[in-house]
């Protein structure tokens, strides 16, 4: 019994590997559809290139309870897409938003910590009845340790938490008290064998 599943494994390692084994998908891995942090200038500058930081803290539940992972997968890669909202006395038309992270802890007090770190391609908000908004797209980061992460987020919530940090730069000289909301949207994960 033994040899056989040792011998199971192993070809379901080789199927893996070859791609005949499919990513198994997971909708809002990370639970950060619809919440939101909000960033402010950092040291109260002012100039182009200003600094934005804000805090992210979410509960989040054993997500991946029903998903069937049988051997330790090799990545798993996730993704959120986002809008950003701003209300402030800018320039006329746009700000080009850069260097956007997003730097994430997951844990349980048992399993974890585990961390990820993101990133996603520049922004342009467009100002619009006296405010900016803009879209982002492919905010996406791989988990630095996969085993930890499944173990957080298949077991029941001790709670299980996420905490981190989400930074930007700007192109514009920004207002004092600026600050920008950050909603999460549309999170996919993809978990690879």
């Amino acid at each position: 019994m033994k040899r056989n599943w040792i011998l199971g494994g192993a070809v379901v390692a080789i199927l893996a590997g070859c791609g005949l084994v499919p990513p198994i998908p997971v909708s809002d891995p990370l639970q950060l559809n619809g919440k939101s942090v909000t960033l402010s200038l950092a040291g109260g500058a002012l100039s182009s290139q200003s600094a934005m930081s804000g805090a992210v803290n979410a509960s989040v539940a054993d997500v991946l309870k029903d998903v069937t992972i049988p051997f330790t997968p090799g990545s798993f890669k996730v993704c959120y897409d986002f809008t950003v909202e701003g209300t402030f006395s800018g320039p006329s038309g746009s700000v080009k938003l850069s260097n956007i992270e997003l730097d994430l802890t997951v844990n349980d007090g048992t399993n974890g910590p585990a961390s990820f770190q993101a990133s996603a391609s520049e922004v342009t908000m467009t100002l619009a009845a006296g405010k900016y908004t803009g879209s982002g797209k492919g905010l996406c980061g791989n988990a630095s340790d996969v085993a930890k992460v499944i173990a957080v987020l298949k077991n029941a919530p001790e709670p299980n938490t996420i905490t981190g940090t989400f930074s930007l730069e700007t192109d514009a000289t920004l207002p004092p008290g600026t600050t920008l909301k950050i909603i999460f949207e549309n999170g996919q994960g993809e978990i690879k064998l």
